[in-house]
């Protein structure tokens, strides 16, 4: 089996991530708690719902970042 170079393996997700609406979803997912849980770790006091749409919103921008090079094609 023939190795992907990393750009077209990133490439390959992008793609992905604006094709499959549950595959997003999942990649944002899984962002917004690594964010989440991170902020949590920190020990500050925060409200949970206002760290929760937070969380959610940076998920949604890092991935649109990250697949718009791939709309401008």
């Amino acid at each position: 089996m023939e190795r992907m170079n990393l750009n077209d393996a990133i490439n390959r997700v992008c793609v992905e991530i604006i094709n499959d609406k549950s595959y997003r979803i999942g990649w944002e997912a899984n962002i917004a708690m690594a964010f989440k849980d991170a902020f949590d770790f920190s020990g500050h006091k925060h409200d949970n719902e206002v760290v929760h749409e937070v969380a959610n919103k940076a998920a949604a921008n890092f991935l649109d970042q990250l697949t718009c090079k791939m709309c401008n094609k």
